[in-house]
């Protein structure tokens, strides 16, 4: 893929760098190969939709669960279902514009830049509280987003947002640290008992 994305800025300098393969081959291919990658291209989309949807809708069931243990599964799963079509709609907006799909991809990048120190160190520190980990991540966001370009601008400044986005975190998480007390630590050996799948609470809440 990284010759393809070569040959793609030899050949079409000012072109869409996210379809650099279909660029690169399709003048060079014949038509069947060519309808021989709709299904392809397709199936690679739905596998990332089809992620990003078991994601969302077990966070849903989860939390929801958590804050009414005695909710039956059937409605855990049809509320999911319904908030998940609800997500659909600025999804669909979003998508309707035409964005490039590298640009979408760099902008999840970003965001998983933000998150990666906070979630990382939450594992193993017991100090990093809830709200210092998502204040941290929160601030990486704001300040790779500063220097992020803009859909058709240049990608002069990418490298320094993302590493605004990966440094700021971990700055604010032990100024913080440094300066505001969240609370005692946090047992993490808590979690091997409070840590239960939805089908074990149903039955022990059934019991």
């Amino acid at each position: 893929m990284g010759l393809f994305g070569l040959a793609f800025v030899a050949f079409t300098p000012e072109g869409d760098s996210s379809v650099a393969l279909f660029s690169v081959i399709m003048p060079a291919v014949p038509g069947w190969f060519a309808v021989a990658l709709i299904p392809l291209g397709l199936a690679l989309v739905m596998s990332s939709a089809d992620t990003a949807i078991s994601a969302v809708s077990s966070i849903i069931a989860i939390d929801v669960h958590r804050l009414r243990p005695l909710t039956e599964r059937k409605t855990l799963k049809k509320l999911s279902k319904w908030l998940v079509l609800l997500l659909a709609i600025p999804v669909l907006v979003a998508s309707s514009q035409g964005y490039s799909v590298l640009y979408l991809f760099l902008l999840a990048d970003l965001l998983c830049a933000a998150a990666a120190f906070p979630v990382f160190y939450g594992l193993f520190s017991p100090r990093l509280s809830g709200s210092t980990a998502t204040i941290s991540t929160v601030s990486g966001l704001v300040a790779g987003l500063y220097l992020f370009p803009a859909p058709n601008a240049a990608l002069d400044f990418l490298l320094e947002s993302f590493v605004l986005a990966a440094v700021v975190p971990v700055v604010v998480t032990f100024l913080l640290h440094r300066f505001y007390s969240g609370g005692s630590n946090y047992d993490l050996s808590s979690l091997s008992s409070k840590i239960r799948s939805i089908d074990h609470n149903s039955t022990a809440a059934q019991s």
